[in-house]
C-alpha cells in the first residue's frame, strides 16, 4: 500500500499530500517544457532575487493608482479600424511587395521601450527598488494621449513606468487598465509632455487580421531585448504554427509560434507581417538547452477586443468564482476515499464563493448542474456565464456533509479585495499565478 501511495503521489506531483494535510503551499501539476515557459516569466524578471515566491507583493502601487485619471474626460469610444489582409502569395497583381527595411521604417516609431521600477520587500522587511524592461506598441494617438499596448506582466505592480520614444526620449507613463487573463495592458503618455518635434515623428501601428495568417509566412519581431541598450531591434523569421496552446502558471493561452528571435525585453513588442501590420504581441519564449527559436505572440485578433475594452472601460468584465483549487482525480478518490471534484485550496475573502459560504477545504462536486471533474472544467463553466448570474454549486465539507448554495458571480475587476490570516485575497492568489515582473 505504501508503494502504491508513493507512486500516486509522484504522478500527481505531491497534490495528494497538499489536499490531505491542507497545506497552503501551491504545487504544480505540470512538468517538462511548460515549466520552462513559466520560468521565463519569473526567473528572468527578478533581477538579483532567486525565485519570485520569496518576494512579498505590495498592496498597491503608485502606477496603478494613476489609472483613475484616464477617464477624466469623455472621449469617443475607441475601436480598431478593419484592414484588408492579403496573404504572402496574393499581394496583388502589379503591386510590389515592400522590403523588410522599408516596412520596418514605416512602423519603427510606433515601437517603444518600457522601463519599470518596483519596490519589493523581502522576508526581513527590507525594501529596495527593482528595475525591469519591456516593449510596447503605440496603437492610437488622441488629442491628449499617446496610447500604448503591452503585456500585463511588463507593468504589473510597478511604482513607476517610463516610456522611451525614438530611442532616447523618455517620458512618464500612466495606467489605463490591464487584464491578467490575457496578459495585456494599456498605458499612455500625456501628449502635453512630449516635444513637438518628437510628437510629429510618432505613428500608430496598424493591427492586422491574425485569423488570416498561414504557417510559413514571414514574421518580423521588433522590440527591446535586454532593455534600452538594444531598442528597436529587428529579427526576422516565419510563422511556425498557429493556435499553439501554451500553459503558463496555470493559465492557458492560444498563441502564434514563431522562430523570429524573441528575447527578454521583447515582451510587449510587435510581431509583424510583411506589410508592417501588427499580427501579434510578443509574449513568451521557451528556454531549453535542447531547443532554439521557439517564441510566442498573442494574436492580434485576441488582443484587439481586449485593448478596446481596456481603453473604453478601464477593465475587462469577467465573472469569477473566487477560489484557488486542485483536482481530485479518480486515482486520488479511490485511494483516499475522497469525492472526485475540485478541492478548495484558498478562498478570496468577499469573493463570490466566500460570500456564498464556500470555505477552504471544501470539495466542489457539481456546478450549474454538471458533475465537476477538474478545475479547468469549473473555470470554463464560470466563463460561460455573465457577471451577476447565479449558479448552483454543490460541495462536500469535512468529507461528510453535502451542501448546496447559490453563488452570484461578481465582476472580477471590481470585487472587494480583502485579506484574512488563513484566506488569500484574490490579489495574492493572482500574484502566485501570474509573474510579477516584466522581462
Amino acid at each position: 500500500m505504501d508503494d502504491e501511495k508513493e507512486l500516486l503521489e509522484n504522478e500527481e506531483n505531491n497534490d495528494v499530500q497538499q489536499i490531505k494535510k491542507e497545506v497552503k503551499a501551491r504545487k504544480s501539476n505540470h512538468v517538462g517544457m511548460f515549466i520552462v515557459v513559466a520560468l521565463i516569466f519569473t526567473v528572468l524578471n527578478i533581477g538579483i532575487i532567486v525565485g519570485g515566491d520569496y518576494i512579498k507583493p505590495l498592496v498597491e502601487s503608485a502606477f496603478s493608482k494613476s489609472g483613475s485619471t484616464t477617464n477624466d474626460k469623455k472621449t469617443e469610444e475607441f475601436k480598431f479600424k478593419d484592414v484588408v489582409y492579403n496573404d504572402v502569395n496574393n499581394y496583388g497583381e502589379g503591386v510590389e511587395k515592400p522590403g523588410i527595411s522599408g516596412m520596418v521604417k514605416s512602423v519603427n516609431n510606433a515601437i517603444v521601450a518600457i522601463t519599470t521600477k518596483t519596490t519589493v520587500t523581502d522576508w526581513f522587511d527590507m525594501e529596495y527598488d527593482s528595475e525591469g524592461a519591456g516593449s510596447g506598441i503605440i496603437f492610437n494617438i488622441t488629442d491628449d494621449k499617446v496610447m500604448i499596448a503591452t503585456n500585463q506582466h511588463v507593468v504589473a505592480n510597478a511604482n513607476k513606468v517610463t516610456v522611451t520614444l525614438l530611442v532616447d526620449k523618455t517620458y512618464i507613463a500612466y495606467s489605463v487598465g490591464s487584464d491578467v487573463d490575457t496578459d495585456l495592458a494599456v498605458i499612455y503618455i500625456n501628449k502635453k509632455d512630449i516635444e513637438k518635434d518628437v510628437l510629429d515623428k510618432l505613428v500608430a501601428a496598424k493591427f492586422g487580421n491574425s485569423d488570416e495568417l498561414e504557417v510559413g509566412e514571414q514574421a518580423i519581431a521588433i522590440g527591446n531585448p535586454l532593455g534600452s541598450e538594444f531598442t528597436n531591434t529587428v529579427t526576422v523569421g516565419i510563422i511556425s504554427a498557429l493556435n499553439r496552446e501554451i500553459e503558463v502558471s496555470n493559465r492557458k493561452y492560444k498563441l502564434i509560434q514563431t522562430d523570429a528571435a524573441i528575447n527578454p525585453g521583447n515582451s510587449g513588442g510587435a510581431l509583424l507581417n510583411y506589410k508592417g501590420e501588427v499580427i501579434g504581441i510578443n509574449s513568451v519564449k521557451i528556454v531549453d538547452t535542447t531547443v532554439e527559436g521557439i517564441g510566442f505572440a498573442i494574436p492580434s485578433n485576441t488582443a484587439k477586443p481586449i485593448i478596446e475594452e481596456l481603453v473604453n472601460n478601464g477593465n475587462i468584465k469577467r465573472p469569477f468564482l473566487g477560489i484557488y483549487g486542485a483536482d481530485i482525480t479518480d486515482s486520488l478518490s479511490d485511494l483516499y476515499e475522497l469525492p472526485v471534484g475540485v478541492y478548495v485550496q484558498n478562498v478570496v475573502k468577499n469573493g463570490s464563493a466566500g460570500l456564498a459560504g464556500i470555505e477552504k477545504g471544501d470539495v466542489i462536486i457539481s456546478a450549474d448542474g454538471q458533475k465537476i471533474l477538474s478545475m479547468e472544467q469549473l473555470t470554463n463553466i464560470i466563463k460561460n456565464h455573465k457577471v451577476g448570474d447565479s449558479i448552483t454549486i454543490k460541495y462536500i465539507r469535512e468529507l461528510k456533509d453535502k451542501k448546496e448554495v447559490k453563488v452570484k458571480l461578481q465582476d472580477k475587476s471590481t470585487y472587494n479585495q480583502g485579506s484574512a490570516d488563513d484566506t488569500d485575497s484574490e490579489e495574492n492568489i493572482r500574484e502566485k499565478a501570474v509573474p510579477r515582473f516584466n522581462y
